[in-house]
């Protein structure tokens, strides 16, 4: 049997945050609510064949939105400010684009903001060096199994998918 390059301390901690998310959906599953959620909309569509999803796709989604959804924009955003604060000739440079572009707020659109091309770099190069998801989303294979890069996994079985 190999040995797993996962210490079994991310194990443990992983399967731990996995029963913490499927007690959250429990709860949540158990009262009714007045402001709409993600789940309200995965509860409205229970009825319909086409568009139902089974308990264990439902605890699998909502770990899934709180890995998504645990300070990313945070990390991302302080990684980048730590690089800038490094690094005063990229942070004079990117004032420099943004104040050169914009005369008032109004003029601050996701459109203009989306041509600032070395703000986009600053950001792409700070998600490089602090990427907010740095293990992956955890996927269970579906029933039947699959193969995957070449080799078969069995059904059931959680992984991860990254880049190489």
């Amino acid at each position: 049997m190999s040995k797993s390059l996962v210490p079994k301390d991310a194990i443990a901690k992983r399967r731990e945050f996995f029963q913490l998310s499927t007690s959250k959906v429990t709860q949540r599953l158990e009262k009714e609510t007045a402001r709409p959620d993600f789940m309200t909309y995965i509860m409205r569509n229970q009825d319909s064949h086409e568009k139902r999803m089974t308990r264990a796709e439902i605890d699998s989604n909502a770990n899934l939105f709180l890995i998504a959804g645990s300070e990313t924009t945070a990390t991302v955003l302080s990684g980048t400010t730590y690089l800038l604060l490094k690094n005063p000739e990229a942070m004079k440079k990117l004032v420099q684009e943004i104040r050169g572009r914009f005369k008032s707020a109004s003029e601050i659109t996701i459109d203009e903001v989306n041509k600032l091309e070395y703000l986009i770099a600053v950001l792409s190069e700070g998600l490089r060096y602090y990427p907010p998801v740095p293990t992956g989303f955890p996927r269970v294979v579906p029933q039947g199994g699959d193969n995957l890069g070449g080799h078969y996994v069995p059904e059931g079985v959680s992984i991860l998918l990254g880049s190489a």
